[in-house]
């Protein structure tokens, strides 16, 4: 009987409306600079990292490589 006064008690402070959070945003301040973000789960099947060394290089390349074919191809997504 007592849990359910003192329930009864707290339950309208918790259930009341907040104010709206209000936020402002300065433009001309600077708190970090980010120049690329880039995250890989392909190591994480642990099968690939049974592959021989050949066919996870190719796989990185596919993923990560920046460089291009001779004919102007990208190797990579990167």
């Amino acid at each position: 009987m007592i849990r359910i006064l003192l329930a009864a008690c707290l339950l309208p402070g918790f259930l009341r409306a907040q104010a709206p959070l209000k936020l402002l945003v300065n433009e001309k301040k600077t708190y970090q600079v980010l120049h690329d973000f880039g995250a890989s789960d392909a190591w994480a099947c642990q099968f690939a990292g049974l592959w021989p060394d050949e066919q996870r290089n190719q796989l990185a390349d596919w993923l990560f490589s920046t460089d291009t074919t001779a004919s102007g191809q990208p190797k990579g997504m990167a």
